[in-house]
């Protein structure tokens, strides 16, 4: 009987363990929050803004490399209000190398990525067009529908055109207006997305006007197909039972491992009361037996 009790025991304290293992997977899972960096009047200050993040916590922010892992500077933390939004300015560090950095915000359990491009002291001198800085446009990567696009020498304090088109020819596809603006030194830095149904070989122009005077500069980009070929229409296959009515997948995830939780729980607690109830008809049985 002793060892019926402890086996049972330990089985129940095993199921137990797993209960809290498996709700603690569940939650660790990370979710994305927003995080959308713009420039300021001042070159070397952006506002950070986030939404979506954990309420009233403490902000961790810093500046990684593009491997996402390694982190090149620590930025002072903010905090988030009762919504989980946050605004905050940042001073921009001095790097040796130009080139694309992350910007990464994150509470716990919510993480947020802007991509920004950070210049070195030398080219931090340029004025743009009245500096006599030529006109330049860049984009990384340059065979994706999605892309970051930087450019530098453009006027100041404009908004920035952007267009695919073309070697010859009129214009593909223009960019929905949007707040890309160039910075109080002719630079800019924004994510773009080309829509699926365009795919081929394009010019990438992006421009700024200042007066009747347009600075403008192209790169070139290449769209992959992301629509693929068009099959036969099958038959009508027959109507399946109604589905569960979930709103993403990692919701339907974290359903099921709650309730295989609730389920070990159970378990655990029924063979805790078996334990238990078997212990206390001890005394009669022995009685019985010695009788």
């Amino acid at each position: 009987m002793v060892h019926t009790k402890k086996s049972a025991l330990t089985v129940a304290m095993t199921l137990v363990f797993l209960t809290v293992m498996l709700t603690t997977s569940a939650r660790a899972q990370p979710t994305p929050g927003t995080l959308t960096a713009s420039s300021t009047d001042t070159p070397s200050v952006l506002t950070l803004t986030g939404s979506g993040f954990g309420t009233s916590a403490t902000v961790n922010i810093g500046i990684y490399l593009n491997d996402q892992t390694t982190l090149a500077f620590a930025l002072p933390d903010a905090t988030t209000d009762d919504l989980g939004n946050f605004a905050v300015n940042i001073t921009l560090p001095i790097v040796s190398t130009s080139g694309f950095y992350l910007i990464i915000a994150n509470t716990t359990n919510v993480v947020g990525f802007q991509p920004w491009v950070l210049f070195s002291p030398s080219d931090a001198s340029q004025t743009g067009p009245a500096g006599n800085v030529p006109e330049t446009v860049k984009v990384s990567p340059d065979n994706s529908n999605i892309f970051n696009v930087t450019g530098q020498g453009f006027d100041v304090s404009k908004p920035v055109t952007i267009i695919l088109a073309p070697p010859h020819g009129p214009a593909t596809y223009t960019f929905p207006p949007s707040q890309i603006t160039t910075d109080s030194q002719g630079r800019f830095s924004a994510i773009v997305i080309v829509p699926t149904t365009i795919s081929g070989s394009f010019n990438l122009v992006a421009s700024t006007a200042n007066g009747n005077v347009i600075s403008s500069a192209n790169t070139t980009v290449t769209i992959p197909n992301l629509q693929g070929p068009i099959g036969l229409t099958g038959a009508t296959g027959a109507t399946g039972a109604p589905g569960n009515n979930e709103t993403s997948g990692s919701t339907s995830t974290n359903t099921t491992l709650a309730y295989i939780s609730i389920a070990l729980s159970v378990v655990a607690i029924v063979i805790g009361i078996y334990a238990i109830t078997k212990t206390k008809h001890r005394p009669y049985e022995e009685k019985t037996a010695n009788e």
